[in-house]
């Protein structure tokens, strides 16, 4: 019994411990170390995790000894700092594996020379420093050189004192740097030598004086005069003796009755605030001096009065647009008014006027200034005028005798209509322009020749007047059409600067005989000659190489034309009924080639013509 309780026991240990035996599945690495530079490593010992039992001993791993690097900082040797090697060091574990040394500075090395200057005339020169190459420091010091001092050149840009300048002694220059030197004085001014004044006026009692401007006889510079005030009038009787300028007031059968304070007291003239304004003065009958208190004459101040005469003061200045107009009763004006303009319609319908006294200082006349004064004979246009304006003096019937200024450039449209007296008239040289009827129904007028300035001559200038031949200057440029100027005989065109003319240029002159168109034409329509009845010449302008239109019909009495060797085709002048002579300006064998060679079988051909 109990040796089989103990094989039972026995049994059971062994099958404990067979059941119990630990197979290191799980392991861990245990004491690993790595080697450095001076210490060894070791590789670790495997550990089962279970029973803790090394299942395998590790290894030693040597020491792998220092790395050496290259040498830090190290610094070249210069000339005024020392060098140095570097410190070596280990490049794994950065340890100091060798300590550097010290290297000596190095020597300088002298650069170029700087800073040296050459001496000018006020500054001071300088022998220049030598410098390291390397580090700057200054080596040798330089010492200065003394300024050479300015070398004086010749005097410059004096000039001698006279009576119009100031003198000058002239400036020194150095002739090295150029600089100023020495500088010169102004030297006062001559007195003028005055010759003798010149354009003195004397004062009067109508307009102010004047000393004269003098010139220098040796330098021509001009002194100015000085204003001389106007003098007062020495009236004797009422009137100045110098000026025949009257008392100012009304004056009737040449009697004064009211002096001017009278009359504007009395409200028989009327003011403007100021007193220097003729506003009204309608009611008034008889001879009206206006007094020198007056500068502006209002333009219905007297339009329509019943005055007589009206006498206007030297110190008036402005005259305002018809202030006369329509005063049927006026027979005199007297202007002492130093101004220069008669403005537009002042003497408009003044139907009585026959007399007008005007200022030298006029220098414009306004539009229809003396419209339908039917009373006036004769006229004088102030010198200073240079164009007349649009119907001046349009319906001037009795106007007999116009004096016009040599500097008159313009007559201006419609200027001298219906002035059926006006025989005489002189035109200048300087006139330039006439315009449209400006001589028109001028019955008694006859001009002879036209001025040779004349560039432009308007529409019918003197239909229905005595003119009956014109010739114009060569200067002419433009030309207005003649139409149904029935007084008209001849027109010679022939050397004018004339290119063309209106297609209705001679209609309806029913007495014209001849015309000589311009030589710089080269068409014109034969509408030009429509009613024509009466021409009997017709010299073609030597360049003519066209004729415009359909007919020439109605010039019946045309019998002669003068042909140019431009014109090739005329038939259009086939239809004349009574052409019988041809002056051709060429050979009959260039009228052969032409295409109206056969168009006039009734018309006697003259070839080779060389007159008018």
């Amino acid at each position: 019994m109990k040796k089989l309780t103990l094989v039972f026991m026995l049994l059971a240990v062994l099958l404990i411990m067979s059941g119990c035996a630990c197979k290191h599945e799980e392991t861990e690495l245990v004491n690993a170390a790595k080697a450095t530079c001076t210490d060894d490593g070791y590789t670790g010992d495997v550990v089962c995790l279970k029973c803790r039992e090394t299942v395998t001993e590790g290894e030693t791993i040597a020491a792998a000894g220092h790395v050496e690097g290259e040498p830090k900082k190290p610094i070249d040797p210069f000339c005024n700092v020392e060098g140095y090697t570097g410190d070596v060091y280990c490049t794994v574990c950065d340890e100091l594996l060798i300590k550097g040394e010290t290297i000596p500075m190095t020597a300088h090395t002298p650069g170029e020379l700087m800073f040296a200057k050459e001496p000018g005339c006020e500054a001071a020169g300088y022998t220049g420093d030598i410098h390291c190459t390397g580090c700057g420091v200054r080596l040798e010091t330089g010492a200065e050189i003394p300024a050479l001092g300015h070398k004086k050149g010749e005097v410059t840009g004096a000039k001698e004192t006279s009576c119009s300048d100031m003198g000058y002694t002239g400036d020194v220059y150095c002739t090295v740097c150029e600089k100023l030197v020495e500088q010169g004085e102004y030297i006062m001014m001559l007195p003028h030598t005055l010759g003798e004044p010149a354009g003195v006026v004397e004062a009067t009692c109508l307009q102010a004086g004047f000393t004269g401007d003098r010139t220098c006889t040796v330098c021509a510079a001009v002194i100015k005069g000085e204003v001389i005030d106007r003098l007062s009038h020495p009236y004797e009787n009422g009137i100045c003796p110098d000026c025949g300028w009257r008392e100012s007031g009304l004056y009737v059968m040449g009697e004064r009755m009211y002096t001017w304070q009278e009359l504007a007291d009395g409200g028989l003239v009327q003011l403007n605030k100021e007193g220097n304004k003729l506003m009204k003065a309608k009611e008034l009958t008889g001879d009206l001096v206006i007094d020198e208190s007056i500068e502006i004459i209002a333009g219905s101040a007297m339009r329509g009065c019943g005055l007589s005469g009206i006498w206007v003061p030297v110190t008036c200045t402005v005259l305002e647009s018809g202030f006369a107009a329509e005063s049927k009763s006026l027979t005199e004006v007297v202007i002492y008014a130093r101004t220069e303009e008669l403005p537009a319609s002042a003497f408009d319908r003044c139907t009585a006027l026959t007399k007008v006294v005007l200022p030298d200082t006029i220098t414009k006349i306004g539009n229809m200034a003396f419209i339908s004064c039917k009373a006036l004979e004769e006229f004088t246009v102030p010198a200073g005028v240079t164009e007349l304006p649009l119907k001046a003096f349009m319906n001037c019937y009795a106007l007999r005798r116009v004096v016009l200024p040599e500097g008159l450039v313009e007559i201006g449209s419609e200027v001298f209509k219906a002035c059926e007296a006006l025989e005489e008239i002189n035109l200048p040289a300087g006139l330039q322009v006439i315009g449209s009827y400006a001589f028109e129904g001028c019955r008694a007028l006859s001009i002879d020749a036209l001025p040779d300035g004349l560039t432009e001559l308007g529409a019918s200038v003197f239909v229905k007047s005595g003119t009956d031949a014109l010739v114009l200057p060569a200067s002419v440029v433009k030309i207005g059409r003649m139409s149904s100027d029935k007084s008209l005989r001849s027109v010679d065109l022939s050397g004018t600067g004339i290119t063309e003319i209106p297609n209705d240029m001679f209609n309806g002159c029913a007495a014209l005989e001849e015309v000589i168109l311009p030589e710089k034409m080269v068409s014109f329509n034969c509408g030009s000659f429509s009613g024509c009845a009466s021409l009997q010449k017709l010299v073609l302008p030597e360049r003519l190489m066209t004729i415009k239109g359909n007919s020439f019909s109605a010039c019946k009495s045309l019998t002669c034309i003068v042909w140019p060797i431009t014109l090739t085709d005329g038939t259009v002048l086939s239809t004349l009924p009574n052409l019988t002579e041809i002056y051709y300006r060429g050979t009959e064998e260039q009228w052969n080639t032409t295409v109206s060679k056969d168009r006039f079988p009734n018309a006697a051909i003259t070839f080779g013509y060389t007159g008018e």
